[in-house]
């Protein structure tokens, strides 16, 4: 009998310690897979983000070339867009056709602002798609009318006067006006409200900047806006894993 016990004592052998490397080494593979797989959603849907930024400056200089008016902006729209551009798609109020797309970058939305019909004028002649035209996007809790791949994210647009500088800049720029040209500026962010609380975080911001300018939150054609959080002594503030930036973009001056 103590000889069958012996036996079967010795048949139970667990995991040797080259097993157990080699488990260790399959559970690492696949974290760092997911952790990379990740990554790459994350760089690709920048990626995305920046092109379709370039895509609705190329956009704009059409429309403009064709009608000589920014969208928007435009005049007469059920005459200049007879086909396409419904009352719900385009809303009713025409442009004033002075040149800029009212208001500054940062500032609420409304039905009747010429940046809240900026991107459905550009999809009412086919030039960008993915435009959501419903009445919500007037909200300032609503979307906005161009969502970017980076979720939760849009675009807007609107045009900022050099005494002015857009909700959420002054804590990064220092209200130093100077810095800031004159022209039209689409802003990459979530609130419609009030920028300060940011979209995107720094490390997303310093990847769009370095794709679309210079790399730096303060220079450039891109400025950084959103929480103070966003930017640490000039330059985006990597520590924070929070959406703490709003970005500005100037297109057509």
């Amino acid at each position: 009998m103590e000889r069958v016990k012996t036996k079967l004592r010795n048949g139970q052998q667990g995991f040797t310690l080259v097993e157990l490397a080699i488990v260790m080494i399959i559970i690492g593979l696949l974290i760092t897979g997911v952790l990379k797989g990740q990554e790459m959603i994350a760089n690709a849907q920048v990626t995305s983000t920046a092109a379709q930024m370039k895509a609705v400056d190329a956009a704009t200089s059409t429309f403009r070339d064709t009608f000589n008016m920014l969208p928007g902006d435009i005049d007469n729209i059920a005459i200049r867009l007879p086909a396409v551009c419904t009352a719900a798609l385009c809303a009713a109020t025409d442009g004033n056709a002075n040149g800029i797309v009212d208001p500054d970058p940062g500032a609420a939305l409304a039905a009747a602002d010429e940046m809240g019909v900026y991107f459905m004028h550009l999809a009412a002649v086919d030039l960008i798609s993915g435009v959501n035209p419903s009445a919500t996007v007037f909200t300032a809790a609503g979307k906005a009318v161009f969502e970017t791949e980076i979720d939760l994210v849009t675009l807007r647009v609107g045009f900022n006067p050099s005494a002015t500088l857009p909700t959420g800049t002054t804590a990064i720029l220092g209200g130093a006006t100077t810095t800031w040209r004159q022209g039209h500026y689409l802003t990459v962010g979530s609130n419609l409200a009030d920028a300060t609380t940011g979209a995107i975080t720094p490390i997303q911001a310093q990847r769009l900047d370095n794709k679309l300018d210079d790399g730096n939150p303060l220079t450039g054609s891109m400025r950084a806006g959103g929480a103070a959080t966003c930017v640490d002594t000039g330059i985006y503030n990597g520590n924070s894993v929070n959406p703490d930036c709003t970005l500005y973009l100037r297109i057509q001056g």
